[in-house]
This record gives structure tokens, sequence and C-alpha cells, in this order.
């Protein structure tokens, strides 16, 4: 390339790799931050389109975390169906019992106690 005001060439230098302008013309492309070779032009077209999917990937990924703790809070609660025996006339019922993981003791509903005729002693 050539300053045809100074009467000398001029050098070009790629902004991103800082090759010279040893590459023929139509390898440089020129735009606002300075000149540049197709190579590293490429380059930067990859770099934002990787950088558009990384950010469409995190909002997924952030979405997907509130899906999972949405399916996940059910799960905290275990409930079992579960047989209690008389131990007098060994009858018994069949019912759904919430397992309480972090329960410091026995603990029973005394109105199902009293409909299903269950004699409760105190325990030590």
């Amino acid at each position: 390339m050539w300053d045809v005001s100074r009467g000398k060439r001029m050098t070009r230098q790629c902004r991103a790799c800082r090759k010279d302008d040893s590459l023929p013309t139509k390898e440089w492309s020129l735009d606002a931050q300075g000149w540049a070779c197709n190579l590293c032009v490429e380059r930067e077209k990859k770099i934002v389109n990787i950088e558009k999917e990384l950010k469409k990937l995190k909002a997924k990924v952030v979405t997907g975390e509130r899906d999972v703790r949405r399916m996940l809070k059910p799960l905290r609660e275990v409930w079992l169906e579960v047989g209690i025996e008389k131990l007098d006339n060994h009858k018994g019922v069949t019912v759904k019992a919430l397992l309480d993981s972090g329960a410091t003791g026995i603990f029973v509903d005394k109105k199902f106690v009293e409909e299903h005729g269950f004699r409760l002693e105190k325990l030590d």
C-alpha cells in the first residue's frame, strides 16, 4: 500500500495478531477499530457468536435450576403407606404416614388414635 502524498510505502498491521502487510490486499479488512487480517476478523466473529451462545446457555441454566428446584420441592416430603397394629387384639389399619427425618420423637395425631381405638402409653 502506498501513501501517495508522501511517496513512500505505508505498512499495515493487524490490530489483533500484529501481522504486517505481507498478506495480499484482499486478505485485509478495515473497520472502525483499524486494519485486521481476515483470519482475525473471522475469529472475532466466531468469538462473538460463542459469547452469544454462552449467554443463551447461562439463561437456560438459570431457568433449569429453577425448574429443578420446583421439581425437587415436593420430594422434601416423604409419605409412606404403613400398617399400624394394636398390641392387645392385633387388629390394624393401613394409613399414609409422613416420614420426618428431623423428628425428635414419635408423634401421632390424638384424633386419629381416638377414631381407631388405639390405646396410648406414655414413653420414658
